[in-house]
């Protein structure tokens, strides 16, 4: 299945992502930022990132900077 990045700041949004999609079986790395994601994870090795915009270190910033990487991952925003 896919290795998908779930970030939200809001412990219930991220805990039921993650719980649903671990469900249908895919590998499910969560964060409650963006920052410690991109210290941790190589997006390269990643099939979709779930994030939210609004977060200490914002969903946009967090775009800009894989863009700015060449990282090409699809990436569906929640706000």
């Amino acid at each position: 299945m896919a290795k998908i990045v779930v970030m939200d700041d809001e412990a219930s949004v991220r805990g039921v992502l993650q719980r649903a999609l671990e469900m249908e079986g895919h590998e499910v790395l969560a964060f409650e930022d963006a920052a410690p994601a991109l210290e941790e994870v190589d997006f390269n090795e990643v099939d979709l990132v779930i994030t939210d915009l609004v977060m200490p270190t914002p969903g946009d910033q967090f775009i800009l900077i894989l863009d700015q990487e060449d990282v090409e991952v699809p990436i569906m925003v929640l706000s």
